[in-house]
């Protein structure tokens, strides 16, 4: 049985070492990499439904800068394409529908006043009645009215007993010609009503005084100041009939709280000035809000964020790293006999980066003892289809050790076309976040060879593969003999010796 010789024996355990090597990362999927996974408590659907989950809170709140490690996974492992976006909440609000009523009649009382009747058709208006508006051009009156409405019997039945219709221009800028019907009284479209003025005509006073001087022989004897007062017919133009109408749209949501990872104050007795450097994760900052244990004070502050600058920027003049402002505020804290008053939040614009520096400009005053610093920013969530009978979950984190990922190109045409619709996401819930546990992070054969003892172990195998080849070669160098020719030498004739 042959021997293999030792120098091939050292070159295949080289070749084991680095087939041995684990594969790259990169080979398995991203998801697979991801650190923490939480499930999605998606409702049962017949057809693709628009979701959104809220990413915002303590899970989230190590994700990557912009969520560019959040993905969207199914039950098999897929991405799905996704939107992060601002998180919007559905809200009502009521919007004034109103229209002109047709063909009024009007009829004076004996007392004075005047009866407004009027049939509102409920084929052509289908929404019920909520009140009525009085358009007059009239300035500077104030009018008692009613409202009755017929019912199906005939009967007529008192919804508004006494209403105040009032311009009251001369001194202040407050006008009502608004009617409202009572809530219960709001219960059905069209109908006959009519409106019962209390006076067709008011005396009000006028602007002006007259002013009468007597005169006797040419001398003054008196002076008397006449007011006047003017008969006014409450002149009516139209009436129209209105009612509100919840409409549902969606709005952006409140500000969530950022984690502040560090802060620390310095005072800067040269500028007169208090910094306190604030480090933040989890998203966009929109504002701070500090803790103070001072009253009595006002103070101008700024926030200034701290960047590096560009490759190529910097200069032996200009630092690697510049400050500039993003935000300015005024922190006010009164507590006075009769006067309370307490502004001690900060607005800058969002941004991703930090860390910030908080600037209060203490002047000749004391500086501020501040006991704390919270930060905010928008709420965020991911917008995605659902398909049926498919389940969901969120994966984000990369791995220790692993590259930070690029965000992700999703063909998202249909998600956007289904917002800009109006389509309102189904709001669906997060599990409880669980951590992946990972071994050591999966690398490249050449990233691993930059580990110095592995290194150092494949230069060791390969200098001895090398000194046991030149020490077989000086071997077998020695063992030939000492007037051997060269090889390819012409070899010297040799006369055959005779036998006998």
């Amino acid at each position: 049985m042959s021997r293999l010789p030792f120098g091939w024996a050292v070159w295949g355990a080289v070749a084991g070492v680095v087939a041995g090597l684990p594969p790259v990362a990169g080979a398995a999927g991203f998801v697979d990499a991801l650190r923490y996974r939480a499930e999605l408590v998606v409702p049962p659907r017949t057809a693709d439904e628009l979701v959104a989950v809220r990413v915002d809170g303590t899970g989230a709140a190590a994700g990557l800068e912009g969520y560019a490690d959040l993905r969207v996974v199914d039950g098999h492992d897929r991405e799905v394409s996704a939107v992060v976006r601002p998180r919007a909440v559905v809200s009502e609000r009521p919007v004034r529908r109103s229209f002109r009523v047709a063909k009024p009649t009007l009829e004076p009382t004996a007392t004075g006043g005047l009866v407004i009747g009027f049939t509102i058709d409920p084929v052509v208006h289908k929404g019920t009645v909520h009140g009525f508006r009085i358009l007059t051009p009239l300035v500077n009156f104030q009018q008692r009215v009613g409202i009755e409405r017929r019912e199906d019997d005939g009967s007529w039945t008192t919804l508004v007993a006494d209403a105040s219709l009032a311009d009251y221009s001369q001194w202040m800028d407050v006008r009502t010609t608004d009617i409202p019907l009572p809530a219960d009284s709001r219960d059905r479209a069209g109908g006959t009503y009519r409106i019962m003025v209390e006076t067709a005509t008011a005396e009000q006073q006028a602007q002006v005084q007259e002013l009468v001087r007597s005169l006797v022989g040419g001398r003054e004897t008196g002076i008397e100041e006449r007011t006047l007062v003017l008969r006014q017919p409450f002149r009516i133009d139209g009436i129209e009939a209105w009612h509100d109408e919840p409409v549902t749209e969606l709005r952006p949501a409140d500000p969530v709280e950022r984690q502040v990872t560090d802060w620390s104050v310095a005072e800067d007795p040269r500028e007169k000035v208090t910094r306190i450097r604030v480090a933040t994760t989890g998203g966009p900052v929109t504002g701070f809000t500090l803790a103070i244990a001072d009253r009595n004070v006002s103070r101008d502050v700024t926030v200034m964020l701290d960047q590096p600058r560009a490759p190529g920027e910097a200069t032996p003049d200009r630092p690697t790293r510049r400050s500039f402002a993003v935000g300015h505020g005024r922190l006010v804290r009164l507590d006075l006999r009769g006067l309370a008053r307490e502004q001690l939040e900060v607005p800058i614009g969002a941004t991703w980066k930090g860390p910030f520096e908080i600037v209060i400009a203490n002047g000749d005053s004391p500086p501020l003892r501040v006991t704390g610093v919270t930060a905010r920013g928008p709420a965020s969530e991911v917008v995605f289809l659902a398909a049926p009978g498919e389940d969901y979950r969120l994966a984000y984190g990369v791995s220790p050790g692993a590259d930070r990922p690029a965000r992700p190109r999703y063909d998202t045409a249909a998600i956007a076309t289904a917002l800009a619709a109006g389509r309102i996401p189904v709001e669906v819930a997060v599990g409880a976040w669980t951590e992946v546990p990972f071994a050591a992070p999966a690398l490249s054969p050449w990233r691993q060879l930059e580990n110095p003892w592995l290194l150092g172990s494949v230069i060791t195998l390969l200098a001895m593969a090398l000194a046991v080849a030149l020490l077989q070669a000086a071997r077998r160098i020695d063992q030939l003999p000492a007037n051997s020719a060269a090889p390819g030498a012409p070899r010297p004739e040799v006369t055959p010796r005779d036998p006998s």
